[in-house]
């Protein structure tokens, strides 16, 4: 690497951008870290949310959980109506209990859970959990509308952040 393309700080040790060289200088400094128009954004959106991503930004959106085996045609009939509504879901056809099904999707960070059983195929509904282990029985085709709802509009709902006019955190 040629000395011109380097932070001019960098070539007297012990001294930083700040304190060495001036203002439109340390703007092109590529040894200091900074969201600049080229600087990957993905590590700060990390930290803001501690991983814990809202519904809309989050890689893995909904994830299905069965509470028996043989519903497996319901759960890819509502993982299919996600996909169908681009929200991105995925089925948990692993041999674990429920509560270890559960336990590694909270761990995951996965912002919507949802559990299907026998009753929920018959009504054609599910079973959501969120982030605050509230669980809400819906009706399927609402609760599509609802997460493509939240995706639309970008909402926080979810992310643990507070609410502007309350102050409290949402979940």
């Amino acid at each position: 690497m040629s000395s011109s393309s380097r932070c001019p700080a960098a070539m007297s040790p012990g001294t930083s951008c700040a304190a060495a060289v001036p203002r439109w200088v340390r703007r092109r400094c590529p040894d200091r870290p900074g969201a600049g128009p080229g600087a990957p954004t993905s590590p700060h959106l990390t930290e803001h949310f501690a991983g814990a991503f809202p519904v809309w930004l989050a890689p893995e959106q909904v994830r299905v959980i069965l509470i028996v085996d043989e519903l497996t045609d319901y759960a890819r009939e509502v993982r299919d109506a996600l996909l169908d509504a681009d929200i991105r879901a995925d089925i948990d056809t692993g041999d674990g209990r429920l509560n270890a099904k559960v336990r590694t999707a909270v761990t995951r960070k996965i912002p919507l859970i949802v559990v299907v059983g026998r009753r929920e195929a018959e009504e054609r509904s599910v079973t959501v959990c969120d982030r605050s282990g509230k669980e809400t029985p819906m009706p399927l085709d609402a609760f599509v509308a609802h997460v493509t709802d939240l995706v639309r509009t970008k909402s926080l709902d979810g992310a643990g952040h507070p609410r502007p006019e309350t102050g409290t955190a949402t979940v």
